[in-house]
């Protein structure tokens, strides 16, 4: 029997057409092997379906990978291997609860060798537009980290063997200046000359600070709530005098009902000053400046790169509009990059680095605010316009210990739209180590926590101060017979699973209001303390003593200067240039205030720090740090080693005065009065 042709033609073409597929399959998967990026297909329920070799090598992986698996073990294998697990596994839950996003950040790997990865995570759709999971692709950027921060330290020796000469100039032009009798008209001249050019290196190195922190990441904000009209305030008071030169009228136009911004105060007037100084540099003399601001409600739209009204997220708009030649519209966008300015030939009439813009972008989008321009071209003059989040109640953070993933997903769901800042760790270990790095508003505590247990948890934070007043709830799977137990070992609350969203939101807001009670009622019981312990008053008429200061500085210039500046105003100076002699002059001369610099011979001032805070002699003296290195971070690890404040070099003659003021006035407690009340007495009665 012969076959039917038109059959054998179709089984041809149907082989053909696969063996086409598994070709064209092959080729697809040569090319995903051997991409240079690290790539992963996950479902998106987070189950790792397909990943290349770059990706495998960088895990750890066997080729089967963790394909197939649950999601749970899947999160609980990657997360072992970051070097920041707790960290890790709160972003990859957050991909999973928000799949339509593309994502962009940076995540640390501890094993199986260390590495810092690029992330990008992307949505995938099917033909009909269905979701069906998200890529991931990752690239190594370890040696371009390691660049930035050998980039960051050259930046940091620089601008320290910059500003140690600088402060000693500043400093000695400024003092000499104080007698302008003794000088000859054309002397004055050539000193203030001096004087605005160290003040112009002084502007510049701050620049290359202010730019590296922004660009590696690491500019540290101090937010709080400041009304807008404040902050423009401090920032005219800085071009006041060159607005006046150019005879350049201010006008600032704001509504009277504007709600305050929460921003960085240093920060935000230094934007504002910058956007003022700009304005009247490039508008003709005689040219009005603009300044107004209002409220609106936007969002920002990435396709549209603007802000949109959606009726979201209330935020201030604060706009500086000069009458200067205006801008073209293919040259807005240089505006905020580094090194540029849309004229060039403007850095002939005015002077400039190019960074201030830059720096204005990176400050007010660390603030998660955006900052654009606007000129009708040419000759129409410019706005410059920043929109900063309008002012509301800090975020309340919230830890969740447990190890069932769905729960503690649902816990971030439910509190984060209360406005709760919601983290988790998936065992007791963890948990410990995530409080010892940062003490949470409020515990969820689950029982049955892997490895340390709940109750091992619970009896730990309570055993240690600094958390022995923590607010914690028990959630957990157990019933109410172990309430009691629990209750006892120091918990606040006992919630048994499954519990409703109301329930936990409402249970979560008394508690955190019961503690903030707490704590008040015991500042006030201080207080009261306090103030019915002091009973000696100084004896009237007795002279009060002048404050006595200890000067630590190895630099001979500086620590001339800074003798030069003190004892003329009456302060009792003491002065010292070796780390070693710290310790017998602070006990023997018993000082109000240390000024204390950080890069000594033979002890560094932070170890100083240290050793002052430990010896009950001299543990309340008040400590001011001065160090030429201004990094990020160097303020926060002053304070933690014990120092009560920060001066960078190169230092300012008035603002050196006015930190010294500030903080004595701080130590003048009900305890120090009454110790020199207790001194005045003795001196009497002797």
């Amino acid at each position: 029997m012969s076959e039917d042709p038109q059959q054998l033609q179709r089984e041809e073409a149907a082989r053909t057409g696969d063996h086409q597929w598994a070709e064209e399959r092959d080729r697809l998967y040569a090319v995903f092997e051997a991409t240079s990026d690290g790539i992963a297909l996950f479902d998106p329920e987070g189950r790792l379906l397909l990943v290349n070799l770059i990706f495998r090598k960088y895990f750890g992986l066997v080729p089967e990978g963790l394909s197939h698996r649950d999601p749970g073990s899947t999160l609980e294998f990657l997360t072992s291997r970051a070097k920041n697990p707790v960290e890790f596994e709160r972003r990859f839950r957050a991909l999973i609860l928000h799949p339509d996003t593309t994502e962009r950040d940076t995540i640390e790997l501890a094993l199986p060798h260390p590495r810092v990865l690029l992330r990008v995570r992307t949505p995938v759709r099917d033909e009909r537009g269905k979701l069906v999971g998200h890529v991931h692709t990752l690239r190594d950027v370890t040696s371009e980290r390691e660049m930035a921060q050998m980039k960051s330290g050259f930046i940091s020796t620089v601008s320290h063997e910059l500003r140690t000469p600088l402060t000693s100039i500043k400093g000695s032009l400024q003092l000499i200046m104080e007698s302008p009798q003794d000088l000859l008209p054309f002397q004055q001249e050539l000193l203030s000359i001096c004087l605005r050019n160290a003040d112009r290196l002084i502007h510049l190195v701050n620049d290359v600070l202010d730019f590296s922190r922004i660009e590696a990441g690491k500019l540290r904000l101090k937010l709080a709530d400041h009304t807008v009209s404040r902050l423009i305030e401090l920032a005219l008071a800085g071009v006041r005098a060159q607005a006046e030169e150019r005879q350049s009228p201010i006008e600032v136009n704001l509504p009277p009902d504007l709600p305050p911004v929460r921003a960085d105060r240093d920060r935000m007037v230094q934007v504002l000053t910058n956007l003022l100084d700009n304005a009247i540099k490039f508008s003709r003399p005689g040219g009005r400046v603009q300044v107004g601001a209002r409220l609106r409600s936007t969002a920002w739209d990435e396709e549209s790169r603007a802000y949109v009204q959606r009726g979201l997220d209330p935020a201030i708009e604060i706009s500086v509009t000069d009458q200067g030649r205006g801008i073209a519209p293919h040259d807005l966008d240089k505006l905020f990059l580094s090194f540029q300015q849309a004229d060039p030939s403007a850095t002939k009439e005015t002077s400039g680095t190019g960074l201030g813009l830059a720096i204005c972008k990176g400050i007010v989008e660390e603030h998660g605010g955006k900052i654009w321009a606007g000129s009708e071209g040419l000759g129409h003059g410019t706005t410059v316009s920043v929109l900063l989040p309008q002012a509301g109640p800090p975020r309340r953070r919230v830890l969740v210990a447990d190890d069932d993933p769905q729960f503690a997903s649902l816990v971030i769901e439910i509190l984060g739209s209360a406005r709760y800042a919601v983290t988790s760790a998936p065992d007791g270990e963890i948990t410990l180590q995530t409080i010892q790095q940062a003490v949470p508003d409020l515990l969820i505590l689950d029982l049955l926590l892997p490895g340390v247990d709940g109750w091992e948890v619970l009896k730990a934070l309570r055993a240690k101060s600094s958390t022995s007043d923590l607010p914690i709830l028990v959630v957990t799977s157990l019933d109410a017979g172990d309430a009691e137990k629990t209750l006892a070992l120091g918990a606040d609350e006992y919630l048994s699973k499954p519990i409703s969203p109301s329930v936990l939101t409402d249970t979560v807001s008394r508690l955190m209001a019961e503690a903030e009670r707490r704590r008040r009622e015991a500042e006030e019981e201080k207080t009261a303390e306090r103030l019915a312990a002091t009973g000696a008053r100084p004896v009237p008429g007795a002279a009060p003593r002048r404050p006595r200061v200890l000067v630590v500085e190895d630099n001979p210039v500086s620590l001339e200067l800074m003798v030069e500046l003190l004892v003329p105003r009456g302060f009792e100076v003491h002065a010292c240039s070796d780390g070693g002699e710290v310790m017998r002059l602070a006990k023997a001369h018993r000082p109000d205030l240390i000024l204390l610099d950080i890069n000594l011979p033979n002890i560094d001032g932070l170890t100083l720090a240290r050793t002052l805070r430990e010896d009950p002699e001299t543990r309340a003296t008040t400590i001011l740090a001065v160090s030429a290195y201004a990094m990020a971070g160097d303020e926060e690890r002053v304070l933690t080693a014990g120092c009560d404040g920060f001066i960078a070099k190169p230092i300012d003659t008035k603002t050196v005065l006015s930190t010294i003021s500030t903080f004595l006035q701080r130590s003048r407690s009900p305890e120090a009065d009454r110790e020199e009340a207790s001194r005045s007495f003795e001196v009497e009665k002797a």
